[in-house]
């Protein structure tokens, strides 16, 4: 007997091999070439059989032995395997999967139904080919990839102002000209505001950037959570000696590169000091050129 609960793993096929699993119909195991039959297998030929099938209890809590239990105890055969579902944040879905070492009629499997698991009804499926397993098989693996969520490129982006002269309720007024704002953040020397839309903190990175507001020359830049850890990079400036020493009061530089292009990548200690050091050197004029820095992510920075 084996008994193992699923890994919180979306590939189903690393907590077991689907294709391991015969469940096969009473039908599909007699000789065709047979012509001897015996008269109480013709009885209960037309009775559906399978060594596979799978419980549905929506209990928020359940264990392997728990499931094992109710279910020998109610059908009188041991179990091969039992595998209880679960989601991509582990948390379980009321799905089990369970092979028998013996074949099961679904009459017989429909006595699980008539008791409760915590309070909770069951409900069951025979599958009784192995075709028939692999479609299910397939279609929780669907379910599953539809849960995987990517990383938040086409999220909204947190738009970083820096030089405002004026307060959380100043900053939101200005910016609720070009969209809705959900929050504003103030900082010691920058803000942060959440825009209710993509397309709304982009807008206002374009119109206002750059713009005199109070007597300042403001400066936007857009963030995506998630896209950056330590690293950044820099445009249109060819002396990374100058970018060095201009950034090293934010924190430690860890490492710097420069490329035929002129990009500069920097890794700074922490993200907190490559955000710092991100935004304030956006748009600084160098030797009569305006740089561009973007974040990167620290995998990038380390292929690069």
């Amino acid at each position: 007997m084996h008994i193992k609960e699923e890994d919180n793993d979306t590939d189903l096929g690393a907590s077991y091999d689907p294709y391991r699993y015969k469940a096969r119909s009473y039908k599909d195991m007699v000789d065709p070439f047979s012509s001897i039959i015996k008269n109480e297998e013709k009885e209960i030929e037309s009775e559906i059989y399978g060594t596979i099938f799978t419980l549905q209890i929506m209990s928020k809590s359940m264990s392997s032995y728990e499931i094992y239990m109710l279910i020998e105890d109610k059908l009188n055969i041991e179990i091969e395997d039992l595998t209880i579902i679960k989601d991509n944040k582990g948390k379980y879905t009321g799905l089990v999967i369970v092979q028998l070492r013996e074949k099961v009629s679904k009459s017989q499997l429909q006595q699980l139904e008539t008791i409760q698991f915590k309070g909770k009804s069951i409900a069951t499926q025979l599958y009784t080919s192995e075709q028939e397993y692999k479609e299910f098989i397939k279609s929780i693996v669907l379910q599953k990839l539809q849960l995987i969520t990517l990383p938040m490129l086409k999220s909204v982006p947190l738009v970083y102002v820096y030089n405002f002269e004026g307060d959380q309720n100043d900053i939101k007024e200005v910016f609720s000209q070009v969209g809705t704002i959900l929050l504003a953040e103030q900082k010691k020397d920058y803000f942060i505001l959440y825009f209710s839309s993509e397309f709304e903190a982009i807008q206002a990175s374009r119109l206002l950037n750059l713009s005199m507001i109070n007597g300042k020359e403001i400066k936007l830049t857009l963030f995506y959570p998630r896209s950056v850890e330590r690293s950044f990079g820099i445009r249109f400036c060819n002396d990374i000696n100058i970018i060095l020493n201009m950034i090293k009061k934010f924190g430690k530089i860890e490492s710097s590169k420069q490329y035929q292009d002129g990009t500069i990548y920097i890794l700074m200690e922490n993200s907190k000091s490559s955000k710092k050091a991100c935004l304030w050197l956006n748009n600084k004029k160098i030797d009569c050129s305006y740089i561009s820095t973007f974040f990167i992510k620290y995998n990038e920075y380390k292929k690069a």
